[in-house]
């Protein structure tokens, strides 16, 4: 699922290029359609060649292709797709009527709800949802027809889920594994209200979560699995959650790995939270230090945790105590804005009403629904998980200084997985606890610890990694697919733009290289520390290092020799005496040459 972020960053990239256009130029049909192109799947692919009026179009030789009413290709998931093609329009129509139903297609505006972008193109709503791994990006007409349609999808480095062409630009969504979802309707109104933005509406999303709460106390489930899960899965409540931001909210929440992990859930240890280190400041480093100094792992072979005054063992369960010892990892100063609002202030839930006010925070004039609830459950008095001691949140609020740079302090942070990858800068709780009162519980109880993989292999799975080393799309608060790259010139001096993978626009030279480059890195002779194979077409078909032609010569690089080389090469072993890589050059290519004369 994507991120809010990048839902909300690809709607102000595509609001702001909009206004850019429209102050150079007024021209009431600036956005008008004039054609709309997609990619197609391999099965699409293999389906044009077999139909007799797509056998020859661009789509059939796996190019990107500019749709016509000819287009089946959908999109979304296995159980419900989507046509790219708008359906509410005639299919297999003329050249003509296609021609005159785009016409009709002029962008208005552009909305964000959560996981998805809404077009408005005056006579059609297109909503865009965004899956895995898709973003925006607009071309130039030049670059559009010079690069992109000129490069078929599988040399590109990524494909072209859809794109509108205009008379001036072309919007498009490139994208990895073409996972998307289009949904065109005639009215705005078909696709309801998609989600409640706490920004513009505070009280009705508090209002949706205490429903969901609500809901779930009801339901009388165990409540074993992870809470982010469980956040990631309930997206019309929380619309926008996905790996990387479930593991930022918890970690400004500071709420630990506390629940039943299912079986292979640790992954693995000291790792990194998108990156090896985490920055916090020294009053929630000293609290981290706390957390993890009373968690211990006692025997790791056989996947057992014990943590010490925090949690009592009871039978096969572990349960947390009324007055635990073990702290939530909490620093409100990230919550500085939110703590000081005057309406659906929450900072008497976090600290309890009477520390709060002591603390000098301010109560909302009217109760949120969320107060409401807790206030009906008798739960507003109920014991937190904060730390105890009376200096701890004094001051509330940390001074700016005191939050960034060299005043912050360093902490490992930790790596698990269970349904997906979850980054913490505190250790898990054992595989059986359970949230508070004994109870029975579920099949999933039972969990295998993964043993700890390499150093090298945790190295992998951060997002400097993944950006610098790989061809892989990172888990991040932005999407990135389809980004243009930069090419360097000869010499360092200088360098191209490349538009895609295989850029036709770039000089040959340049092209060539890059795969050669790409290729290297494919055969991971450079990750894994692997020699090259040598180049036969220097040393001969032999590879025995001089060719059995006559007047051929062995090429000597100026470099150390080994004394393997030099005798699988037939020349006489280097005197001893002989120590310098100049001297043993010139030697060898004087026995070389007496060798290989006529």
């Amino acid at each position: 699922m994507p991120e809010g972020l990048e839902t909300e960053a690809h709607h102000q990239y595509i609001k702001n290029i909009k206004k850019l256009f429209e102050a150079t130029k007024e021209d009431p049909e600036l956005w008008k359609v004039l054609g709309l192109w997609a990619d197609g799947a391999k099965s699409d692919v293999q389906a044009a060649k077999e139909k007799a009026e797509l056998k020859n179009s661009s789509l059939a030789q796996g190019y990107v292709w500019k749709m016509n009413s000819h287009c089946t290709m959908a999109r979304g998931n296995n159980n419900a797709q989507a046509p790219l093609w708008p359906p509410v329009w005639e299919s297999k129509a003329s050249a003509e009527t296609d021609e005159a139903n785009l016409s009709t297609l002029i962008l208005k505006d552009v909305e964000s709800s959560g996981r998805s972008l809404i077009f408005d193109f005056s006579g059609l709503h297109l909503m865009f949802q965004f899956l895995t791994h898709t973003s925006v990006q607009f071309y130039s007409l030049e670059n559009w027809y010079k690069s992109i349609v000129k490069v078929p999808c599988d040399e590109r480095k990524f494909k072209i889920g859809l794109a509108m062409e205009f008379g001036h630009t072309v919007l498009a969504f490139p994208t990895i594994d073409l996972v998307f979802q289009p949904t065109w309707v005639r009215s705005r109104v078909e696709l309801g209200t998609l989600h409640v933005d706490i920004l513009k509406d505070r009280r009705t999303f508090l209002q949706n979560v205490t429903n969901w709460i609500a809901d779930r106390y009801k339901q009388r489930t165990n409540r074993d699995r992870l809470a982010c899960e469980i956040m990631r899965e309930t997206g019309e409540v929380w619309t926008g959650v996905g790996v990387y931001t479930v593991c930022e909210l918890f970690y400004i929440a500071a709420k630990r790995i506390c629940r039943d992990l299912v079986k292979g859930a640790l992954k693995s240890d000291d790792t990194a939270l998108f990156k090896k280190y985490s920055n916090m400041p020294k009053r929630m480093a000293s609290l981290v230090d706390q957390h993890n100094a009373s968690t211990l792992i006692t025997n790791p072979s056989h996947s057992q945790l014990n943590i010490l005054d925090a949690c009592t063992h009871s039978g096969a369960d572990w349960i947390r105590r009324e007055e635990p010892k073990l702290v939530d990892t909490f620093e409100p100063t990230y919550l500085i804005e939110p703590l000081r609002l005057l309406q659906e202030n929450l900072g008497h839930l976090i600290f309890g009403k009477e520390r709060w006010l002591h603390l000098g925070g301010s109560m909302s004039l009217q109760d949120d629904p969320l107060t409401l609830y807790f206030r009906k459950r008798g739960l507003l008095d109920g014991p937190t998980f904060l730390c105890a001691r009376a200096d701890a949140y004094s001051p509330l609020f940390l001074e700016k200084s005191e939050t960034e740079g060299l005043a912050q302090s360093k902490r490992l942070t930790y790596l698990y997985k269970a349904k997906k990858q979850i980054w913490s800068i505190t250790k898990c709780f054992p595989p059986s606890s359970t949230h508070g009162l004994p109870m029975k519980l579920s099949r999933w109880s039972s969990v295998e610890i993964t043993p700890r993989v390499s150093m090298e292999e945790k190295k992998k799975m951060t997002f400097r990694y993944v950006v610098e080393k790989t061809q892989k799309v990172a888990i991040g608060p932005l999407e990135y697919c389809g980004h243009a790259d930069i090419v360097k010139k000869q010499g360092g001096k200088g360098q191209f733009i490349a538009v895609c993978r295989a850029d036709p626009s770039l000089p040959d030279f340049y092209t060539a290289r890059e795969k050669r480059s790409r290729e290297r890195r494919e055969k991971k002779y450079e990750k894994e520390g692997k020699p090259r194979p040598l180049a036969t077409s220097r040393l001969g078909n032999s590879g025995s290092g001089i060719d059995s032609g006559a007047g051929s010569c062995l090429i000597v690089k100026k470099r150390r020799i080994s004394a393997d080389k030099v005798v699988a090469s037939g020349v006489e072993p280097i005197p001893e005496g002989l120590r310098k890589r100049s001297q043993q050059h010139r030697l060898m290519s004087q026995e070389v040459g007496k060798d290989t004369q006529p």
